[in-house]
């Protein structure tokens, strides 16, 4: 329901970049629904299971950044993950655009599995020689990132404890400290939206 826009602001503002999530996409979609007719690449992961929703999308102004998709390991081909190396001659950016679903508890086995095996792929893929840029929905309502990554459980077994520790691991900083959702009543809001980078000084502005 937000294609109109999308267009919209892809003509208007010529980003050189924009990461989706959430596209409720599926493999029958063509790129034309999402690009129009603005001049940009999309590499997409669509969710393909046959509930509807999820799924990400990278775009790429064509006139100003070249990219080349990076191919997702088969053992990993069920998580909603696009992953694309964009060369400048500054520097070499590896941008990683997620989804997680929401979970039914925090310990859920199979939101455990999956969280799992998206650090794992995340980890396979990351490139010590490049930046790591990593987008999306995480739907992590009460991870606090002012403190939860200092006091993480020895031991948890929980969706929380897994991705705090993969992101004190390979030290990553998570740069969105604003809530990116608010409650029906905006009573309250949480933090479901992240931007996570190995280089501190790579990601500023974020609004």
């Amino acid at each position: 329901n937000k294609i109109n826009d999308l267009h919209y602001y892809l003509s208007s503002q010529s980003p050189d970049i924009v990461i989706v999530s959430e596209t409720w996409a599926s493999p029958s979609s063509p790129n034309a629904l999402f690009i129009g007719d603005c001049n940009y690449t999309i590499f997409r992961k669509d969710r393909i299971t046959e509930t509807v929703g999820g799924g990400v999308g990278i775009f790429l102004n064509n006139n100003s950044v070249i990219g080349t998709e990076v191919v997702i390991p088969s053992k990993y081909t069920h998580l909603e993950l696009a992953v694309v190396d964009i060369c400048t001659s500054l520097a070499k950016v590896r941008l990683f655009a997620c989804y997680r679903p929401p979970a039914v508890s925090d310990c859920d086995p199979v939101a455990i599995s999956y969280i799992s095996d998206l650090c794992n792929c995340i980890d396979e893929l990351s490139n010590s020689g490049c930046t790591s840029l990593i987008c999306g929905d995480f739907n992590f309502r009460n991870i606090n990132w002012e403190s939860d990554l200092t006091n993480i459980p020895v031991g948890a077994n929980s969706c929380a404890s897994i991705f705090c520790n993969f992101i004190n691991e390979h030290c990553f900083y998570q740069f969105v400290r604003d809530a990116t959702r608010y409650s029906a009543d905006g009573s309250s809001g949480s933090i479901l939206d992240l931007i996570m980078c190995n280089d501190i000084n790579f990601v500023y502005n974020v609004a």
